[in-house]
């Protein structure tokens, strides 16, 4: 978790010029009707690019392997986050299902410096940090200021800590 998945994901469409539709997977193992309304949205909205977030956190079954085969038929990329790849059911990661796996287990220098934007000559105190933080950062550096974010990034660095250790 915080590793920039989902940065990066959005920066890859972004980049890419595509439309994407991303779907928040915990839905699907709700009801078979919220399979049934994603596959309509796609027809309507055609995305080039469907985006299932934290794939590892549901039970992937036939509804879902349903819809999984149905993107991949009418989109041009179907992208599949996961915290934890050992989650990932059998089913999913059959040939065919996930062509790739690429694991992000930090993010790298130039992406925390992006992400600081005007504040970038900062990036090696925060490096270590999981995106959301490295974002949050930024935003304090904007609203109150460089000084004050700097006084607070040992509670920041801490909060991550805990975080990370939670979804363990």
């Amino acid at each position: 978790p915080g590793t920039g998945k989902s940065v990066a994901i959005r920066w890859l469409t972004s980049i890419l010029g595509m439309t994407s539709l991303r779907v928040n997977v915990g839905v699907l193992n709700e009801h078979g009707s919220v399979v049934e309304t994603l596959n309509t949205a796609m027809k309507v909205l055609k995305p080039d690019v469907v985006i299932l977030d934290d794939l590892d956190r549901i039970e992937v079954d036939a509804e879902v392997l349903t819809f999984l085969e149905s993107a991949r038929r009418s989109c041009r990329l179907v992208i599949a986050s996961a915290n934890h790849e050992s989650a990932l059911n059998g089913a999913a990661s059959r040939p065919g299902r996930l062509d790739e796996l690429v694991e992000f287990t930090r993010l790298d220098l130039p992406v925390v410096e992006a992400l600081l934007g005007e504040f970038r000559d900062l990036a090696e105190l925060v490096e270590e940090l999981p995106a959301a933080y490295v974002t949050e950062f930024a935003n304090r550096c904007k609203v109150l200021g460089r000084e004050v974010a700097l006084s607070g990034l040992d509670e920041l660095t801490e909060r991550a800590e805990e975080t990370s250790q939670d979804s363990d």
